[in-house]
C-alpha cells in the first residue's frame, strides 16, 4: 500500500511526466536538427558563370562587374566561374576583340593585332564543356565578343568600323 501510495503521489507523477515530456522534446527536436542537417544532400545546380561577373578583375579593362543577380544566387548554386579569353591567354588588360564576317564565317579577331582567334576560343570551349558534368544553365557576360549571348555587335569586316547587325546568341557555347 505505501509503495502504491508513493508511486501515485503528486511528485513522482509530475517526475514521471516531465521524463515522457523531456523525451519526447529530444526527439522531435533531434530529428528537426537531423532534417536539417540533410538539406545539404540536395541537388546543387551547376551553372558555367562568366567570371568577370562578381569572381575576378579579368574584363579588357582589368575590370569586374558587381553583379546583383549573381551576388544572391552565390549561396544557392554551384558556379563555374569561366573567362574564355583568359583562357586563350590573352592578357589582362588586353585589346578589345569583336566578332566579324569573313569569307560568310563569323569570326573572333583582335583588330588591334590583326589576330584571328576563332579557332582558339572553339577549341577551348570544346574542351571546356567536354571536361564539365550536369551544366545546368549559364550566366554569362552581356555583349562579350567571347560569351556571346545577346546583343554583340558583328562588324562587316575584320578591320572595319561598319556594324553589320547585332548577332544573335551562342556562337562557340553551342
Amino acid at each position: 500500500n505505501k509503495l502504491v501510495s508513493v508511486l501515485y503521489s503528486k511528485n513522482c507523477i509530475f517526475k514521471i511526466i516531465w521524463f515522457y515530456l523531456y523525451m519526447f522534446i529530444i526527439i522531435v527536436f533531434s530529428k528537426i536538427f537531423f532534417n536539417f542537417i540533410n538539406m545539404n544532400k540536395f541537388y546543387t545546380p551547376n551553372i558555367v558563370v562568366s567570371k568577370c561577373l562578381n569572381f575576378e578583375n579579368c574584363r579588357y579593362n582589368w575590370d569586374k562587374i558587381n553583379d546583383d543577380f549573381v551576388s544572391k544566387l552565390k549561396n544557392f548554386l554551384n558556379f563555374i566561374p569561366v573567362c574564355p579569353e583568359v583562357w586563350i591567354w590573352l592578357w589582362i588588360p588586353r585589346l578589345p576583340l569583336r566578332l566579324a564576317l569573313e569569307n560568310e564565317k563569323i569570326i573572333l579577331v583582335q583588330p588591334a593585332t590583326n589576330l584571328d582567334l576563332t579557332s582558339k576560343m572553339n577549341d577551348f570551349c570544346n574542351k571546356f564543356l567536354d571536361k564539365q558534368e550536369n551544366i545546368d544553365w549559364f550566366i554569362m557576360k552581356n555583349r562579350s565578343p567571347s560569351c556571346w549571348i545577346n546583343d554583340v555587335k558583328l562588324y562587316h569586316k575584320r578591320d572595319s568600323y561598319t556594324i553589320l547587325k547585332k548577332t544573335n546568341p551562342w556562337i562557340f557555347w553551342s
